[in-house]
């Protein structure tokens, strides 16, 4: 019979999860609390028992006949010694509270549905209870923890609408969501559509949404792993799985993948003879765009990673003479809080970072917060403002006039229904 077990547990509403309300910031440090249940059987003696969050990464290459892993890299840990001294514990039940610091930059998209399918990272709760005696084992549980990020419902006028021209000849305006919840298996877009010569009559629109995958990260642990393996390799193989031509480039992990995560929507002009131009002028054609289910990923920006999305129309013209128009109309896809927090101080006192007067501010949920009512959620979070999402408006140019780069918001948000 075992001399112990133990189990560890976070002070988190799901049992494993960390839920993180806000922008990433490297300046941000969490507090994550939890506790570890020792249960002894017969007297133990431990040298060291300790708790750990730890981020590590690593890359992978795949052939039909061989599978290899590069050593894995420290993104972060931290670290807490319940007991760093020799101690002796008598049969009997023993709880210790701990506390982990952990960063507010972390990453939170689920490597394993990345297009490129090459690197991976993750998070671990790793605890090991290290007995004295020579014959004594040590015990290692590792708990893979999901981390993600969250932002507060926005409101039902979050829509944003996009211009497009070609300078005498077309004009559009489109409507598209500020924010898409990733839980969602839909997402709705309209456009008007304003031909300005019987030439310029549409043929039909069409829309799909696309995914934007970029990691570019770097490593001499990885470089070093790297290169063992083409070491030991039985024959000269190309382990190259960022495709580059030369083995002799340094093993940079790094890719830009583009992907759809939807079908092709079309919606034909209603009259396929004469192509009227009153179609899509008083009234909006409407789409309504059905995503792959689990392929939509939260967007995120890193410093080595970054998930884009965005909504990409096709203008297409009855004339075959005339270049179909592109637009691509950007919107984040966000985890919507499923259920309603606010602020309180912790039980040192310490009030958490107020989100939304800073960007670089984040905040772990669970351990520093508390439920409320849905009308005081946007109170303590935008304090100063009616309860809706910040327009983008602000932070792009005014105005649009090549299709090859992305339009651009007007200066107002408007609602879907307008």
């Amino acid at each position: 019979m075992s001399a112990f077990t133990f189990e560890t547990v976070l002070d988190t509403k799901n049992p494993f999860s960390l839920e993180l309300l806000g922008a990433p910031s490297a300046t941000v440090r969490h507090q994550l609390t939890g506790t570890m249940h020792l249960h002894v059987q017969k007297p133990v003696q431990f040298k060291l028992i300790s708790i750990a969050f730890v981020g590590e990464a690593y890359l992978t290459y795949t052939t039909n006949v061989v599978s290899v892993k590069s050593d894995a890299v420290q993104l972060c840990r931290s670290e807490h010694n319940v007991v760093d001294a020799p101690t002796t514990y008598q049969p009997g039940e023993y709880s210790f509270p701990f506390t982990l610091t952990v960063p507010g930059d972390l990453a939170t998209t689920d490597s394993s549905k990345l297009k490129a399918g090459t690197f991976f990272w993750g998070y671990d709760l790793i605890t090991c209870a290290i007995p004295m005696g020579l014959f004594s084992r040590r015990k290692v549980s590792r708990q893979t923890i999901k981390v993600k990020r969250v932002t507060v419902q926005p409101s039902e006028t979050a829509d944003v609408r996009f211009g497009a021209k070609r300078a005498g000849e077309f004009e559009c305006s489109l409507y598209a969501p500020k924010v898409v919840n990733t839980a969602q298996n839909a997402v709705h877009a309209s456009i008007y559509l304003h031909p300005f010569s019987p030439k310029h009559k549409v043929k039909d629109v069409q829309a799909i949404v696309i995914q934007t995958e970029k990691v570019k990260f770097d490593s001499r642990v990885i470089e070093d792993s790297v290169g063992g393996i083409r070491s030991f390799m039985p024959s000269p193989m190309d382990i190259d799985p960022l495709n580059r031509k030369s083995m002799e480039r340094e093993p940079l992990v790094k890719s830009d993948d583009a992907k759809p995560i939807s079908k092709t929507v079309t919606v034909p002009n209603p009259d396929q003879e004469s192509f009227t131009t009153a179609w899509g002028r008083e009234f909006p054609v409407e789409l309504e765009i059905d995503l792959i289910p689990g392929e939509l990923l939260p967007s995120e920006e890193l410093a080595w990673i970054s998930v884009a999305h965005g909504i990409r129309f096709t203008i297409n013209f009855a004339d075959p003479s005339v270049k179909p128009l592109n637009v691509m109309a950007p919107f984040t896809a966000a985890n919507i809080l499923d259920e309603l927090w606010s602020l309180q101080a912790s039980h040192d006192g310490i009030t958490p970072p107020d989100y939304g007067e800073e960007v670089d501010h984040s905040m772990l949920l669970d351990s520093n917060t508390s439920r409320v009512a849905s009308a005081t959620i946007h109170r303590d979070i935008y304090p100063e403002r009616e309860p809706v999402v910040p327009d983008l408006a602000d932070d792009l140019p005014p105005n649009y006039d090549n299709e090859e780069e992305c339009p651009v918001p007007y200066e107002k948000e408007v609602s879907s229904s307008s």
